[in-house]
């Protein structure tokens, strides 16, 4: 999805990797938002990949936390929607 090859960001950060532009400020600061919903966090955001293309995602973002309830890390997945964001854009041209 993104054109990175496993070897190429095996250990590193993910904001090492991915350029991320948040389309508003209150995503920026997404950690205290899920400390406040019990640890889940939705959006979209504008990914950047190997290529310097960009894509348009929807990210659902979540906790994960040990037996004793500490947080330990976090898992994400993301879906590509940039087909369906130029389509709402060009309808809205329309």
């Amino acid at each position: 999805m993104y054109g990175w090859t496993r070897a190429e960001v095996l250990g590193k950060k993910i904001d090492d990797v991915i350029a991320t532009e948040y389309l508003s400020e209150e995503d920026r600061d997404y950690w205290p938002v899920l400390l406040e919903t019990n640890g889940s966090w939705r959006s979209e955001l504008i990914h950047g990949r190997k290529d310097g293309g960009k894509m348009h995602v929807q990210i659902s973002l979540a906790q994960v936390k040990d037996v004793h309830d500490t947080v330990i890390g976090s898992v994400s997945v993301c879906r590509d929607i940039t087909k369906e964001k130029t389509t709402e854009d060009q309808l809205a041209y329309q």
